[in-house]
């Protein structure tokens, strides 16, 4: 699985700033765990979303992510990838130069995450590698500045009101997960918590 970008990814949306958000989910292995899978309420109880980094930095494209699918579905017995959104920390461009990343699970589909009460209502887009070691890169700097606004808007959220709806697993704990202190690293939390602040100011008259 040494591809960037498999050939069967399918583009789900042409974000802004020149980012391509591709659906690889069908492409990524899934375990051995009797799940049905389905998000209580369905995509209507989807009210948060959660950052989080993997860890491990792994290989670039898309083969970090199936990597990531194998690990936790092999070693952790988990019944899916855990994460439903991926940004790939090394360049990821598609035949027309744009940026691309990734959708790993369905909205209807319950992923493992934050824990508890914040895997029914939230999701989870997952910085590759350890951001306390490698910091955020630029591609995943471009791709969250783009996801973001188009995930408040397909989820019925206001980015103004980003403080209700926007986390990360270190303080999951706020919305009925746990909270994981080492999660998404340090540079991704700082990262995430300017953006909020950024966001949610008002634009000015």
């Amino acid at each position: 699985m040494a591809d960037l970008i498999p050939e069967d990814a399918k583009l789900v949306a042409h974000l802004g700033l020149g980012i391509d958000l591709l659906d690889v989910s069908h492409l990524l292995p899934t375990g051995p765990k009797k799940w049905s899978g389905r998000r209580p309420g369905g995509l209507e109880s989807v009210r948060h979303l959660f950052a989080h980094h993997s860890g491990a930095l792994g290989r670039p494209g898309f083969d970090g992510l199936f990597r990531s699918a194998r690990f936790v579905t092999r070693s952790r017995n988990f019944p899916t990838v855990a994460y439903a959104w991926w940004l790939p920390m090394e360049d990821v461009r598609g035949p027309d130069g744009r940026r691309v990343m990734f959708q790993a699970l369905h909205p209807e589909t319950r992923g493992w995450h934050t824990g508890r009460k914040a895997n029914d209502t939230g999701e989870a887009v997952c910085f590759q590698g350890n951001t306390s070691k490698h910091g955020v890169s630029k591609h995943q700097e471009e791709c969250w500045e783009a996801f973001v606004p188009y995930w408040a808007l397909t989820r019925g959220r206001s980015m103004v009101e980003a403080r209700a709806w926007l986390g990360w697993h270190a303080i999951g704990n706020r919305w009925g997960g746990r909270a994981k202190k080492a999660c998404p690293g340090r540079n991704a939390e700082r990262f995430v918590r300017d953006y909020v602040e950024r966001a949610s100011m008002p634009e000015a008259a």
